[in-house]
């Protein structure tokens, strides 16, 4: 996602530019021209800009409300959940250490209920590593692996069950793990490029629309007075 946040940061750098040089001297400039009719994106732009001065304000509050959040553990924790349920793809990636290190200990011959426990360690999410704490507490109660997994629809597809049912129902743990925990990895990078790959054209379309707005609002009026001259 490298390109994507640099073109955000480009993004955000034009428009703190246009905010704090280019709308205060058009402004000023208009204002002593005495201009009345002035183009709609010109005049949305005059509308909108007292309220666009407060962007960097709005920056600075957020990150430092998110700061302050993360100190506190309680809201930390309500923030991993938040993270884990609403944000796309965020869950499967947070579980692809979880998925390797238990596909690496069973595949080493490693008991099923050891190399759970120690795979949940990995799990850097505290809510995600709290669900997975209370799944493994069921499967130590004598729950089949796939049935506990099948409940957790929104981190575990359906083939990854699939694939677990069918690896207890043929003892074939050591072999069908690995293969499990290949395809979550496959999957959710996969995943990952196809929405990476949406976001690129979609963040390059965005910023090209408001350069020309910019430059329509901008550049129109001054037309008009130099037609007005000639």
């Amino acid at each position: 996602i490298r390109t994507p946040l640099i073109l955000l940061g480009l993004m955000i750098i034009l428009i703190l530019v246009v905010i704090d040089f280019v709308l205060p001297n058009m402004a000023t400039l208009l204002a002593s021209l005495g201009l009345k009719d002035l183009p709609l994106s010109t005049r949305i732009l005059l509308y909108i800009a007292p309220i666009l001065a407060y962007i960097p304000l709005a920056f600075l509050a957020t990150g430092g409300i998110c700061i302050l959040s993360y100190l506190i553990p309680a809201t930390r924790y309500h923030l991993a959940r938040l993270l884990a349920l609403k944000l796309p793809l965020y869950g499967p990636l947070a579980l692809n250490h979880f998925w390797h290190v238990f596909a690496v200990m069973i595949g080493a011959g490693i008991d099923l209920l050891p190399s759970l426990t120690q795979a949940i360690q990995v799990i850097r999410n505290p809510y995600l590593r709290d669900r997975f704490v209370s799944l493994s507490t069921e499967i130590t109660a004598g729950g089949s692996l796939s049935g506990t997994f099948a409940r957790e629809t929104a981190l575990v597809s359906p083939l990854m069950v699939r694939l677990l049912k069918l690896s207890e129902q043929t003892g074939r743990l050591r072999d069908l793990i690995p293969q499990a925990a290949s395809h979550h990895h496959n999957q959710t990078f996969r995943q990952m490029e196809t929405l990476v790959t949406w976001l690129e054209p979609s963040l390059i379309l965005v910023m090209g629309a408001l350069m020309l707005w910019i430059v329509l609002a901008v550049i129109v009026p001054f037309y008009g007075i130099f037609g007005n001259l000639s």
